[in-house]
């Protein structure tokens, strides 16, 4: 999957057909760092708590599961991630 022929509004873009800005932020997955692999599913669905917590709030948009866990395990810069996502 590529963004290629996407077009990604800027900000301005988004306060002139809406009036408002939306904030905009994604979740990053919790890291297991106990011992046990068997822990995994806790901090998998600690961050999906925290994420499904998120959308309820107006005016806030918040990256889906699928596309944060896309960055699961792999050490990839912070700016890059936001320019991602």
């Amino acid at each position: 999957v590529t963004n290629e022929g996407i077009n990604v509004p800027t900000a301005r873009e988004i306060k002139a057909k809406s009036g408002r800005i939306t904030n905009r932020l994604a979740v990053l997955p919790f890291v297991n760092m106990s011992d046990e692999k068997g822990f995994e599913y806790f901090s998998d669905g600690l961050t999906e708590e925290v994420i499904n917590g998120l959308t309820k709030m107006e005016r806030l948009d918040v990256t889906s599961r699928t596309s944060a866990f896309a960055y699961k395990g792999r050490n990839v810069d912070i700016r890059t991630i936001g320019e991602e996502l």
